[in-house]
């Protein structure tokens, strides 16, 4: 409780948590706006739109409103960064847990991969073990 209390005592982050939460909150209601991410409106003549009052971040040259594809965009990448989270959460307290029951050899074998995990280039190791699977969002939250 204490670092709760911390947290809302400074303005900053209290703003930032108020942030996240109104753009988390877009993106699960992003259904019951007016607009279909991916209606095409053919009215605008296949010219991209500047910021209007209906469509405050325009629209493409295919008449479809860029705010509410970021929703829905968004809608993704909050699901891929919980679902990595929870198997990062998953992974890392088993490996803890039985680093710390076991101990010695067992615990010297986790960290040596664990060491080995680090030293590899993230990026291109994502990349490698994505080639390898049939494109998804599960494999893409299961190789984060």
């Amino acid at each position: 409780m204490e670092i709760w209390r911390k947290f809302k005592n400074n303005k900053l982050a209290m703003l930032g948590f108020y942030i996240i939460l109104l753009i988390i909150l877009a993106s699960i209601l992003a259904e019951f706006s007016y607009y279909d991410p991916n209606q095409i409106n053919l009215n605008f003549g296949g010219i991209p739109q500047a910021p209007s009052l209906d469509h405050p971040l325009g629209v493409d040259n295919f008449g479809r409103d860029y705010l509410i594809r970021l929703f829905y965009g968004g809608r993704v990448s909050i699901l891929v960064g919980i679902g990595a989270v929870l198997i990062y959460l998953f992974i890392g307290a088993s490996l803890g847990a039985i680093s710390g029951y076991f101990g010695g050899i067992i615990d010297l074998l986790i960290m040596r991969l664990t060491d080995l995990l680090l030293c590899l280039p993230t990026f291109f190791f994502f990349f490698f073990i994505l080639s390898l699977f049939k494109p998804s969002l599960y494999n893409v939250i299961l190789v984060i």
